[in-house]
This record gives structure tokens, C-alpha cells and sequence, in this order.
């Protein structure tokens, strides 16, 4: 995804934000299977929707503290706040 696509994602707007849940979602969902083996498929929904509400929250906040230049990508970012929410 590049920066232009997530600017729009972070704004709002409807197509790019169903483009980075499609884009993303099997990423945080393979998180939520591999910490909890366990989880019902209701529990998992609940989950991945938390975890999208918690990126998109207070202005996108967590999406802003994404740094490409810091050498990770977009998907490792969002694989390591995921790991971390759902941990707590």
C-alpha cells in the first residue's frame, strides 16, 4: 500500500478503507489464530473487529505512528500491534 492509499485510508474514505481491510485482514486474522489456537470463529470476528476499531480510533492514531522510513513494513506494523492488543 503505498503512502498516497494510506493517506486516504487514514481520512476515511470508504473505497480505500475496503481496500486496507480486504488488503489486511487475513495478516491480523492469521495473529489472532496463531496466539489463540483456540478461538471460536465469533470470538475471532469480535477480535479482528476490536483490533480495526483500535487502528481507526482517535483519528486513525495508531495508523499515524506507522513510520515507513523506520524500516518495517506497513504489514509487519499492523502483525505487531496485533500481536500486542491481543496479548492484552
Amino acid at each position: 500500500m503505498d503512502a498516497d492509499t494510506l493517506s486516504a485510508v487514514i481520512r476515511g474514505e470508504p473505497g480505500p478503507v475496503r481496500a486496507f481491510v480486504r488488503e489486511f485482514t487475513p495478516s491480523l486474522r492469521a495473529v489472532i489464530r496463531r496466539l489463540l489456537p483456540r478461538v471460536t470463529t465469533h470470538r475471532e470476528e469480535d477480535l479482528l473487529q476490536e483490533l480495526m476499531v483500535a487502528l481507526f480510533c482517535e483519528d486513525a492514531r495508531a495508523l499515524r505512528a506507522w513510520d515507513p522510513v523506520g524500516g518495517r513494513s506497513l504489514r509487519t506494523f499492523l502483525c505487531v500491534f496485533a500481536h500486542r492488543r491481543v496479548i492484552d
